[in-house]
């Protein structure tokens, strides 16, 4: 049965975080599982969140939220904006056909 990769998200930086290797491998692995998308890493750290909600003193939670939000830094944030931000200057604007002096 396939697992939601937000679980495998978790999974995999809890046992990055747990191990001696938490460097740029495993964060590259999140990425992959994540498949490049905000979305699934967005809900890893939530996931992580709560559970540092639950129990602040959980340091395999923080080392794991660590990893997931080194993942988002690479990830970015902000291509979806700059497309969407040049379609809509190369839209052409109506003209009135006079001009007011």
């Amino acid at each position: 049965m396939n697992r939601p990769p937000v679980d495998l998200i978790v999974e995999r930086a809890m046992r990055a975080a747990t191990s001696s290797d938490a460097g740029a491998g495993a964060v590259e692995e999140l990425i992959r599982i994540a498949q490049g998308r905000r979305a699934s890493l967005e809900a890893a750290h939530s996931v992580l969140v709560e559970r540092l909600h639950r129990r602040p003193d959980d340091f395999d939670a923080t080392g794991a939220l660590q990893l997931v939000i080194r993942a988002l830094q690479q990830v970015g944030h902000t291509l979806p904006v700059v497309a969407e931000t040049a379609r809509r200057h190369r839209k052409k604007r109506k003209s009135t056909g006079t001009s007011s002096s």
